[in-house]
């Protein structure tokens, strides 16, 4: 057996230990890749198309998604433990959320009519009350119903201490939720100061008619925990897509 021969086998032998590595190397980050495609097809894309249907501003649609509850066991241990996490934390206060809100519902339609007479004779005891409505300006009147859907999240927000409080918080939340009122809010105090104090007596009364358990400030607080979430899982899931 020749010098030559000897050299030509080695090298072919070296040569096909390559090519076969290469071979391997290929085939496993194809198989790699393909993995990596399947998550995000399966699971991502998914998620990512869910979670962008929220609406975040002016105001939290209090809706939860059971997009990752859908999702197979199979598929869930193939997500990052990021995305993991979040979706766990996300799914487990939006499940508490759901059930306060459910209750909270629940109490405020069946008092809705005796509170709206409530809060009715705190406009008619400043002369403000006419025909069912309101006037906030020209030509624009208001029916107490609306100003109660409008305002509620103010109104029966627990953590309000007094009547100062109500009015900043009112002309604050009147700017994103019906400007109209800005200008309104801020003529009342002017002019008519008493009414927020009315006002907050009153709402102090009709918010101890509601049972102990549930308290609006509640709500948005979960509210809030949810907003943060979502936009955190928002970024995570867009890059990994």
């Amino acid at each position: 057996m020749t010098q030559h021969y000897l050299l030509d086998l080695t090298g072919a032998i070296i040569g096909g230990i390559i090519r076969g590595s290469a071979g391997i190397v290929v085939a496993w980050y194809t198989l790699k890749r393909r993995a990596k495609d399947e998550v995000k097809e399966s699971i991502y894309i998914p998620l990512y198309n869910v979670i962008m249907n929220h609406k975040l501003e002016p105001f939290f649609d209090d809706y939860v998604d059971d997009a990752w509850n859908k999702l197979s066991n199979h598929l869930k241990l193939k997500a990052d433990d990021k995305i993991k996490e979040l979706y766990e934390k996300y799914t487990s206060i939006g499940k508490k959320h759901h059930e306060v809100l459910v209750e909270w519902e629940n109490e405020y339609n069946e008092k809705r009519p005796d509170f709206l007479l409530k809060i009715e004779k705190v406009f008619h005891a400043f002369d403000l009350y006419k025909d069912g409505r309101f006037t906030i300006r020209a030509s624009y009147d208001v029916g107490i119903d609306s100003f109660v859907n409008w305002f509620h999240k103010i109104l029966f927000d627990h953590n309000i201490n007094n009547a100062e409080d109500l009015y900043k918080n009112l002309l604050e939340y009147s700017k994103i939720r019906n400007p109209d009122f800005d200008d309104w809010f801020k003529k009342m105090h002017d002019e008519k100061p008493q009414w927020f104090d009315e006002l907050f007596t009153t709402l102090q009364e009709i918010k101890k008619t509601f049972p102990e358990n549930i308290d609006y400030s509640e709500l948005v607080e979960k509210r809030n925990i949810l907003k943060d979430l979502i936009i955190e899982i928002r970024k995570e899931l867009k890059k990994r897509i």
